[in-house]
């Protein structure tokens, strides 16, 4: 589990870290691998750093602060733990019985929805473009900079920034249609 970003310095290459110890690095050029490639890999690695520290340093609120005052009294000696990023295994037995958590209900077939709105622009994006497509996708969903998206696209910065205006103008007039 991640708790770190790599540092900027060292993220021209990727590391993968095994769990005993051994470590293998990438880079971009040796075998297929490329910069977006690595870029890729570090938003991911970004991406879990915030979840687990969001997890970790959660709100509380009063109620839940005088639960715990009042967990901890009622325990003396011990600190209350919370503990938000259980593994599935932890709540199975060595045989795989599910017996050790009885919190966890059945909602194995919890269905995803998703707005009109949203259908709405996935809609739209499949209109666009190939290329407004990508700048799409490198720029609005994936968080790459306009600099960035030039650059793993090997175009110029307002080349993108055009696309990125054509986008917003396209986005805008199919939403007025509907």
């Amino acid at each position: 589990m991640k708790s770190h970003k790599t540092p900027q310095k060292e993220r021209g290459m990727y590391t993968y870290h095994f769990d005993d110890g051994r470590k293998v690095t990438i880079k971009p050029g040796e075998e297929g691998v490329t910069e977006e490639f690595i870029k890729k890999l570090h938003s991911l690695d970004d991406s879990e750093v915030y979840y687990n520290h969001k997890n970790w340093h959660r709100p509380i609120s009063e109620k839940e602060k005088l639960d715990i005052k009042e967990w901890e009294e009622k325990h003396p000696g011990e600190k209350y733990q919370e503990v938000w990023n259980l593994s599935i295994d932890s709540v199975f037995d060595e045989e795989g019985n599910q017996d050790k958590c009885i919190y966890l209900a059945d909602n194995t077939t919890i269905e995803e929805e998703t707005s009109d709105e949203v259908e709405k622009l996935r809609e739209t994006v499949l209109k666009m473009t190939e290329k407004q497509k990508r700048v799409y996708e490198l720029h609005f969903i994936e968080g790459y900079s306009l600099t960035d998206v030039a650059t793993i696209l090997n175009v110029s910065i307002p080349v993108v920034y055009k696309h990125k205006e054509k986008i917003l103008k396209f986005i805008k007039e199919n939403f007025k249609r509907g």
